[in-house]
């Protein structure tokens, strides 16, 4: 497949994870990426849900192709890679979830334990680099450890020196959120889990009671999964199916 139609197809994506970057707040682990990138040509994101992994992955991303011209593949499956390698060319892959999304998937370990034995010299090529993430609790996974090329240069948001801070968490509450629930909730953002992603779907769906929200998200959201599923099954069902598939409608699951 020629890469110029690869990057047309993937475009729209690439187009959504801009969009998200606009009011993206850099850290103290993106710094550190970006860093480390210079001279390697791989890195991998973990850590507890809702810490940004995502956002932290497309940004550098898209850093990389606004600065230094590289294209953009997301990437399901280790066979993206070779497909879509091409040689003299800069070349930035995007595997989020890599191994699986709440648990580890061992035939997605298999898989790309097989591709790094089998293709290792691709994945040492300068001119590419190999953008990562998954849970901790995958990440944790002796199974996922196997993979050393993923699992020995790692950025864990949750835990250790990359970790998000009070500060950094006001940041981003100061760029997402309007300013009287900011001052409801500040003295309390040290404790609060999820920070990032509590912060991104307040803008999506502001609720009455901030400090409720911010303090008990899961309470919020499974009251809305239930509501949903009295009130429209279909989506209910669709939900589901997404759960099922590990988020990734179409990549290739039978």
């Amino acid at each position: 497949m020629n890469l110029l139609h690869v990057v047309y197809s993937h475009q729209e994506e690439v187009n959504a994870w801009k969009k998200n970057d606009t009011r993206f707040i850099e850290t103290d682990a993106v710094k550190y990426l970006w860093d480390h990138l210079q001279t390697n040509n791989s890195i991998h994101i973990t850590g507890l849900p809702g810490v940004g992994k995502t956002l932290t992955l497309h940004h550098i991303a898209l850093q990389l192709r606004d600065t230094q011209g590289y294209i953009i593949i997301p990437c399901c499956r280790p066979a993206d890679i070779p497909l879509h390698f091409r040689k003299g060319r800069n070349i930035v892959f995007v595997v989020d979830d890599i191994c699986g999304k709440f648990t580890i998937d061992e035939n997605e370990v298999r898989e790309w334990k097989k591709y790094i034995s089998e293709k290792l010299s691709i994945l040492k090529s300068g001119r590419i680099k190999i953008l990562t993430s998954n849970r901790y609790s995958v990440f944790q996974d002796h199974r996922f450890r196997v993979l050393e090329v993923f699992s020995e240069h790692f950025c864990d948001l949750s835990f250790g020196s990359y970790c998000i801070t009070v500060l950094e968490k006001e940041k981003i509450a100061n760029e997402y959120l309007p300013k009287d629930v900011f001052e409801k909730i500040k003295r309390h953002i040290g404790q609060m889990d999820c920070f990032p992603l509590m912060c991104q779907q307040y803008t999506i769906r502001p609720i009455t009671d901030a400090l409720m929200f911010f303090s008990n998200p899961f309470d919020i959201f499974e009251k809305e999964i239930f509501a949903m599923k009295e009130d429209d099954k279909l989506k209910f069902c669709a939900l589901f199916i997404c759960v099922l598939l590990n988020g990734c409608v179409g990549c290739g699951h039978k």
